[in-house]
C-alpha cells in the first residue's frame, strides 16, 4: 500500500473521512501551481545566493552556446561566399543534417551539466528546508551523485529532445513525468535508472498536471535566455528551487514519520503550503 493512502479504492465518502476507528486516509500529493510563486519569493529572498550558484551552470552553457554558433556562422558563410551560386537542394540537406547532427549532442551535454548543478540547488534548498545554513559554494558540494545526476541529465535530455520533435508534446509529457527524478538521485540516492523510473511512477497519475507545470517553469527559464543570454542567470535557478518544493510535497511534508525519508530531526517546515493530512491511526486493542 503506497504510504499516502490509496485514494483512489472504496467510495468517496470513505476516501475522506476514512474507515471506522481510522483517521483520513491521505491522497496522494499532486503537483501544484502555487509552487512557481513560491520558488519566486525563496528567488527573490537570497537572490545573491542563487544567482551565484546558478552561474555554475550558466557560464560554461554560454561557452558551449558560442562554440555552437561559430561552427554554424562558418558553415553559413561556406554555402553563401560571394560569387558562389545558390546552393542545391543536397547541399542544403547537408548543411542542415550538419546542425541537426551538432545541435543533438550539445543538447545533452547541456542538459548532463544542467542536472549536476540543479542537482546541488535542489540540495541546498533541501538543507535549508531542515533548517541549515547554505551558501552559494554549497552547489559544488554534489561530487557524491555527480556520476547518477550526468547519467540522468543524459537520459532525460535525450528522451525530451526525442519527443519535442514529435510536435512539441510528448517532449513536455516526458519532461513532466521527470520533474522529480534529480530529487529521488540526490535525497533517496537512487540509481540514475531507478530515479527516472520512480519518478515517472509517481506522476503518471498527475501526467498532464505535471507537463503543463514542466511547460510554465521552462517557459519562465528560457525568457532569460533573450535577455542577451545573461538573463538566464536569473531565471535558471527557479527550475531547481521548483524540483525541490515539488519534492518537499511529495515526500517530507507528506511521509508519516517512521517511513524511509521521513524528516526526523531539524528545524520545522518553514513553508506552510504542501502539507499532507495525518497519517492512518490504527484502533487500540480492547482490554482483554
Amino acid at each position: 500500500m503506497s504510504v499516502y493512502g490509496s485514494g483512489s479504492s472504496g467510495d468517496s465518502a470513505s476516501s475522506s473521512s476514512g474507515a471506522y476507528g481510522y483517521a483520513p486516509v491521505p491522497l496522494p500529493p499532486k503537483v501544484r501551481f502555487e509552487l512557481i510563486g513560491e520558488s519566486w519569493n525563496l528567488l527573490t529572498r537570497q537572490l545573491g545566493t542563487w544567482l551565484v550558484a546558478g552561474l555554475a551552470f550558466v557560464l560554461p552553457v554560454l561557452v558551449l552556446v558560442g562554440i555552437f554558433y561559430a561552427v554554424m556562422f562558418t558553415q553559413i558563410l561556406a554555402i553563401s561566399a560571394p560569387g558562389r551560386s545558390a546552393p542545391d537542394p543536397a547541399e542544403m540537406l547537408g548543411f542542415q543534417a550538419r546542425v541537426y547532427g551538432l545541435a543533438l549532442p550539445m543538447g545533452i551535454l547541456v542538459s548532463a551539466l544542467q542536472a549536476v548543478v540543479v542537482g546541488g540547488i535542489v540540495r541546498m534548498v533541501l538543507r535549508q528546508h531542515r533548517g541549515e545554513m547554505v551558501v552559494a559554494g554549497d552547489v559544488l558540494k554534489i561530487g557524491d551523485v555527480a556520476g547518477q545526476l550526468l547519467v540522468v541529465g543524459i537520459l532525460q535530455g535525450l528522451a525530451v529532445q526525442i519527443g519535442t520533435m514529435f510536435c512539441y508534446v510528448p517532449g513536455f509529457l516526458l519532461g513532466g513525468l521527470l520533474l522529480l527524478a534529480v530529487p529521488l538521485v540526490v535525497e533517496r540516492r537512487l540509481s540514475a535508472v531507478e530515479a527516472l523510473r520512480e519518478s515517472a511512477r509517481l506522476l503518471k497519475p498527475d501526467m498532464v498536471n505535471a507537463a503543463l507545470f514542466y511547460f510554465v517553469i521552462t517557459l519562465l527559464y528560457g525568457l532569460g535566455a533573450m535577455v542577451c543570454g545573461i538573463g538566464v542567470a536569473f531565471t535558471f535557478p527557479l527550475l531547481p528551487i521548483a524540483l525541490a518544493l515539488v519534492y518537499r510535497d511529495f515526500f517530507l511534508g507528506g511521509t508519516p514519520a517512521g517511513y524511509p525519508g521521513a524528516p526526523s530531526t531539524g528545524a520545522a517546515n518553514p513553508w506552510t503550503a504542501g502539507q499532507m493530512p495525518p497519517p492512518q491511526t490504527p484502533p487500540s486493542s480492547p482490554d482483554r
